[in-house]
């Protein structure tokens, strides 16, 4: 009775304790890496309306070719490639609402995604050439919400 009980909590404990140690592997080894920066990536919205809703919790990405693979995630990880059809710039615009975690002035850059979508990836101020990544034509150009189809405030 005793060995049958002790089977029934051992095994979902040790099954529980290997799908944290997944879980949180995955996030440290991305964001152990060279070129990987806390983010939060935020969807621009079509119209002029509201501000940009920031994701809760920090994300780690880094840049293959011209795709940015984010891990987040905290009980259960997620790893996810974007794929940039074009970074059009650094935005520097205070009215997007500040994503929290990322320290007092983070950087912005604007990116157009090949599905068509308008994102925003936020960074701590500093990390701008990782942010950058194989577009870092993007560092040159500042404020681009014109071309976004943002309206500035």
């Amino acid at each position: 009775m005793y060995w049958l009980l002790s089977v029934l909590v051992v095994i979902p404990a040790l099954m529980l304790f290997a799908a944290l140690t997944l879980t949180f592997g995955a996030r440290r080894s991305l964001s152990s890496m060279p070129q990987a920066f806390p983010c939060k990536i935020g969807i621009t919205p079509r119209s002029a309306g509201p501000n940009i809703r920031w994701p809760r919790r920090v994300s780690y990405a880094t840049w293959v070719d011209n795709a940015l693979i984010v891990a987040d995630g905290l009980l259960r990880a997620k790893v996810r490639m974007v794929n940039v059809r074009v970074a059009e710039g650094m935005v520097d615009r205070p009215a997007m609402g500040r994503p929290s975690g990322l320290g007092v002035r983070p950087v912005y850059l604007s990116l157009q995604l090949e599905d068509g979508l308008q994102v925003v990836v936020a960074a701590p101020r500093g990390a701008e050439s990782l942010v950058a990544g194989p577009y870092l034509a993007a560092l040159l150009s500042t404020d681009v919400g014109e071309a976004a189809g943002h309206q500035g405030s």
